[in-house]
């Protein structure tokens, strides 16, 4: 209501294949003839969303938007919400998500601007680093004696982890590796240093405000803290894991969903199968053994692409293959050596 054209503006949309708008447009947004033309370039058509009350936009903005591919978009856009150059680029470094058109890379935000994109229900999806880390000997504490902590437990004793596990009691998975040995239990409430000497914390605790504190201390000492009860107070979340032997294979949706990383796990299970593990330790194997019987840099390399090339991994799928002895890996090597 309140939207007014005149004539060559209506000529200039009609130009510019403007179509299906669906939404009311706001008091007060203007448009000129070369608005209009450049909004046509644009591609905008069928808009869902309402545009905010004196949302003005010049060509250069527009042109931006039309780079952008801007169609249709389904979240409300703020108030007072212009885009020059340097904001569009920054809007790639701010990992900006939530709308259906691709944003360009850059889009710097000031404080009123991000708090805008909020109530616009645009969010941020965070960008992790995955990471294989070594943890055997080294000391690790869960906070949090239950099913979530136990779930923690198991991968971490798996990679040889010196487990500490604070709670005031455990659940029956846990206790179980306690009375084997497999961890150390602290049999109280999490208290303030419990950290020291750590490499890694899980605050896993059925409190919010203990895994808070929890990851307060970790923050302090420059520790990475999982934190489960609201993954963005930690540093790092927990992946779905697929291993095969060697082979490791983790899955993380950024924190949409669990059971969504857990189904995507299961469907990489499904094409990679068990064969995995002989097959890498085989290829392990004569890798050893190349480093060894070959101390030219130029042979190893052309050894080491030839064994890529074995067929070994179908004789496994058909149940053919069988496994080398050391004389007929130093045989190949021998054979394949040369050119």
């Amino acid at each position: 209501m309140g939207w007014t054209m005149d004539e060559s503006e209506l000529e200039a949309l009609g130009r510019a294949g403007v179509n299906g708008m669906e939404s009311s447009l706001p008091v007060g947004w203007t448009m000129d003839v070369s608005e209009l033309e450049v909004l046509g370039r644009a591609g905008v058509s069928g808009m869902e969303s309402s545009l905010s009350v004196e949302w003005k936009l010049d060509e250069s903005e527009l042109e931006a938007l039309g780079r952008a591919g801007v169609s249709g978009m389904k979240s409300s856009l703020p108030v007072g919400w212009t885009v020059d150059e340097s904001e569009l680029e920054a809007l790639g470094r701010a990992g900006v998500s939530g709308m259906e058109s691709s944003l360009p890379v850059g889009w710097t935000m000031d404080e009123s601007e991000l708090e805008a994109l909020g109530r616009a229900g645009v969010s941020r999806m965070k960008k992790y680093l995955p990471i294989m880390l070594d943890v055997e000997g080294r000391r690790v504490v869960i906070v949090g004696g239950g099913a979530v902590a136990a779930r923690k437990a198991g991968p971490l004793l798996e990679a040889g982890a010196e487990l500490v596990v604070i709670s005031p009691s455990l659940s029956g998975t846990l206790a179980a590796m306690a009375d084997e040995g497999r961890l150390q239990w602290i049999s109280r409430p999490y208290a303030p240093g419990d950290l020291q000497g750590a490499v890694l914390v899980y605050a896993a605790s059925d409190n919010r405000a203990v895994n808070e504190a929890v990851a307060a201390e970790a923050r302090q000492l420059g520790l990475p803290v999982n934190v489960a009860s609201h993954a963005e107070a930690g540093t790092f979340i927990t992946p779905g894991v697929l291993r095969r032997g060697r082979l490791t294979v983790a899955v993380s949706t950024s924190g949409a969903g669990p059971s969504a990383a857990a189904d995507i796990t299961q469907q990489i299970a499904g094409l990679l199968g068990e064969e995995y593990e002989p097959y890498l330790d085989f290829l392990h194997e004569l890798r050893t053994a190349i480093k060894q019987l070959e101390p030219a840099a130029e042979n190893r390399s052309r050894l080491l692409r030839r064994l890529g090339k074995l067929d070994v991994l179908n004789e496994l799928r058909q149940g053919t293959f069988i496994p080398w002895t050391a004389e007929e890996i130093e045989a190949w090597v021998a054979r394949n050596r040369e050119e």
